[in-house]
């Protein structure tokens, strides 16, 4: 009976007997709580890194490229662009360069291992309207017939960047057309391809096949992306009979796509490249400053207009020539005083497209003879 008790008295649960069960639930309770909070605080911990990850990536990119594109920008504004000692900017053209009308004459020059001598390939003239945001481009065929001022000999326009480089050139314009010329871009060959290179290529519609082996001239008709050889070839073919008047028109066309891709966004990330490319193959006589503000002022875009003078291409003395006509000087006159194109004088800029949505309309046959 006694023993009974004894286990019916063990079996009775005090209050203070249940505690510490109770207190292990509680624990139980209270460690399952700080799980739910700790779970909460590491997602938001995590999704706090995630953020400040991505700032400090763009920090770092944004950043790091201005300090790319000032190692070039830096030393374009005071390294050799920038320095009057080497390249002094006279008074006229500061005043030229203030008005926000100045005339550029832009010359590709076929410049080669062991040649003495080079010749501009290519000679153009824009007159460029800053305030207007208006650029008028005209280019001058290289066999345009002209008397070279020094010596009164007459002979083709190229031959007076032979004879005399870029101060030649800019006389022989003035006296054989009344052209005055502010400011001049010289690029030669290998430039004009790094600069390509440096946008990645460009795609163009290429209206006929070309191939000229002489030049190592190779190319297939139909929209393709040009690397920057394949798109200097394309800018210096010049066999599809009709000679240096077709390659303008090409040249021209050429520079509209271009001019797209240059101002498009994407453009942006190859800047510094870019720089480097046109750095390192360009002789002018701005300055620095001069060009950034140039690309500042037309950095949403402007009009393109091309125009090329109306002349005959004729023979004299067995040699071939183009004769500027009166209608051509008539444009040349109206071009250099800023003022408006006669009506009856189309610009060129839509006679040929070579854009990769647009049409051309190919040549049937192709010649030799460049």
């Amino acid at each position: 009976m006694k023993k009974n008790e004894e286990m019916l008295e063990e079996s009775v649960l005090t209050p203070e007997d249940t505690a510490p069960d109770v207190a292990v639930k509680k624990a139980k309770s209270t460690k399952n709580g700080k799980k739910k909070k700790s779970k909460k605080s590491k997602k938001k911990k995590k999704l706090f890194t995630g953020v400040f990850i991505v700032l400090l990536v763009c920090f770092v990119v944004v950043f790091g490229w201005i300090g790319y594109v000032s190692a070039y920008i830096y030393p374009m504004l005071f390294g050799s662009y920038g320095d009057e000692d080497k390249a002094p900017i006279t008074e006229e053209q500061k005043a030229a360069f203030e008005s926000g009308q100045i005339a550029v004459l832009m010359m590709g020059s076929d410049r080669r291992e062991n040649w003495s001598t080079s010749r501009s390939d290519t000679l153009m003239v824009a007159f460029v309207d800053l305030d207007k945001n208006e650029v008028r481009l005209l280019s001058i065929p290289r066999d345009t017939y002209i008397t070279i001022p020094t010596s009164g000999e007459k002979t083709k326009i190229n031959a007076a960047y032979a004879y005399g480089g870029v101060d030649l050139t800019k006389q022989t314009l003035a006296s054989n057309f009344g052209i005055d010329i502010d400011y001049y871009l010289d690029v030669d060959f290998q430039g004009f391809a790094d600069v390509i290179d440096a946008l990645g290529g460009i795609t163009v519609n290429v209206p006929m096949d070309m191939h000229y082996s002489a030049e190592g001239i190779d190319l297939k008709a139909g929209v393709q992306k040009l690397d920057g050889n394949e798109a200097l070839q394309f800018v210096r073919f010049r066999s599809d009979g009709q000679g240096d008047l077709g390659r303008i028109d090409r040249q021209q066309a050429f520079l509209v796509v271009l001019k797209e891709e240059l101002f498009s966004a994407g453009t942006l990330l190859k800047i510094p490249d870019i720089s480097s490319a046109v750095m390192s193959n360009m002789d002018t006589d701005f300055t620095g400053t001069q060009m950034l503000q140039i690309l500042l002022d037309l950095k949403n875009g402007f009009d393109l207009e091309t125009y090329q003078p109306e002349g005959p291409a004729e023979y004299k003395d067995g040699i071939s020539y183009v004769f500027i006509n009166d209608t051509g000087q008539k444009l040349i006159d109206a071009l250099s005083s800023f003022g408006e194109i006669p009506s009856d004088i189309q610009a060129t800029t839509d006679k040929l497209d070579l854009n990769a949505q647009g049409t051309s309309a190919a040549a049937e046959n192709t010649t030799e003879g460049e």
